[in-house]
């Protein structure tokens, strides 16, 4: 048998989710138009927050070079919507992957 999440004790365990939450994009404003795939991911994250485990999300917005390549602070705010009040809807959006910004932020997840 495969083990799932439920299978997992995520209990003060910092979680990694990798998420594609890659979203349409107005060319011209470059708002999202869709958070169908945004929506999608809620429920994961929930699921660890509920079992007391953190979350950091890794995600992208296009290829670099495209013309929908862009940072994820919008995804982050819809997200934070998303999540809404039941947990405080902090989405933290750190334009870093894996410098100092980074694991600062991920230090400080839950203080």
């Amino acid at each position: 048998m495969i083990p799932t999440m439920d299978d997992f004790d995520f209990s003060g365990k910092t979680v990694l989710l990798r998420a594609d939450i890659n979203s349409p994009l107005d060319p011209e404003t470059m708002e999202i138009i869709d958070t169908s795939r945004i929506k999608r991911v809620v429920p994961t994250i929930k699921e660890i927050l509920d079992k007391n485990g953190k979350v950091v999300i890794l995600a992208h917005q296009g290829r670099p070079g495209g013309w929908d390549f862009t940072g994820l602070e919008k995804h982050a705010a819809a997200l934070s919507h998303e999540m809404g009040d039941e947990f405080g809807g902090k989405v933290k959006y750190v334009d870093d992957i894996y410098g100092e910004k980074a694991r600062n932020a991920i230090k400080e997840l839950g203080e």
